[in-house]
């Protein structure tokens, strides 16, 4: 449901509004079993770039624990994360129409974020 809702979100604003509602589940769906690095959970989110590298924490996690089970909340978020980006990335004319969907970016992996991009921790 949300997915769908950020893929077709009218706007950057929009977008970022669900995804930021999103994150804020996390800590309750996530405290006991802290499968999320708390770089993944942490607000607030800071435009593509941070997405992207969010999109790459959790691709990390997802191939770390692919030896035991992929665990649903890990892939669910690498789904709502890469669905914010392509959409983001499709309102800013980055990524053409019909290359929508989570899956795609699962498929081709965010690009590497330089340090310098990345928001400061606190």
């Amino acid at each position: 449901m949300i997915i769908e809702a950020i893929s077709t979100a009218d706007t950057e604003h929009v977008v970022s509004f669900l995804l930021t509602a999103y994150v804020e589940t996390l800590e309750y769906y996530d405290s006991e079993q802290c499968l999320l690095s708390a770089e993944v959970k942490r607000l607030p989110i800071r435009g593509m770039p941070d997405i992207s590298h969010r999109v790459c924490v959790l691709d990390g996690a997802i191939d770390r624990s692919a030896q035991r089970q992929s665990p649903s909340l890990i892939q669910e978020a690498v789904d709502v994360f890469g669905s914010a980006l392509q959409r983001l990335q499709h309102l800013q004319g980055v990524l053409p129409i019909g290359l929508e969907g989570a899956t795609q970016v699962r498929k081709t992996r965010a690009p590497e974020v330089p340090q310098h991009v990345l928001p400061e921790e606190h």
